[in-house]
């Protein structure tokens, strides 16, 4: 329901990026970039292809929000998350991720006279 409310295509603030990703993904990368904006870090949405299956499985297409701390860029990944009850998915970098990963675009959050795009 709070995808629904946050993003509302009529009002187009916010657009499906284009890539691979299912659109649920898309919209849970760019809520979580909206959300992490509003708590002041800089944020932006990656895209690409998760597996948690093991090497003989393909990877399928994802997307995740990721926020800079410190020096680096940390992931949060609802989606793999909510499948995932039991592994840390939050503030990790891609290099510490638990699964077979590939990013293959990362798109900036822009906010301009209060119009939002993504870069």
């Amino acid at each position: 329901m709070w995808a629904r409310v946050i993003h509302r295509p009529e009002l187009r603030n916010c657009r499906p990026m284009p890539g691979i990703c299912s659109p649920d993904n898309v919209e849970t990368a760019i809520i979580m970039g909206y959300i992490a904006r509003v708590l002041g870090y800089d944020s932006r949405a990656a895209m690409g292809a998760v597996t948690a299956w093991g090497p003989a499985h393909p990877l399928s297409p994802h997307g995740w929000c990721e926020v800079r701390v410190d020096s680096g860029w940390k992931m949060i990944d609802c989606s793999m998350q909510n499948g995932h009850p039991d592994a840390n998915l939050f503030f990790v970098g891609r290099d510490r991720y638990p699964y077979r990963l590939r990013c293959d675009k990362t798109y900036a959050l822009n906010i301009n006279n209060g119009k939002v795009s993504w870069r």
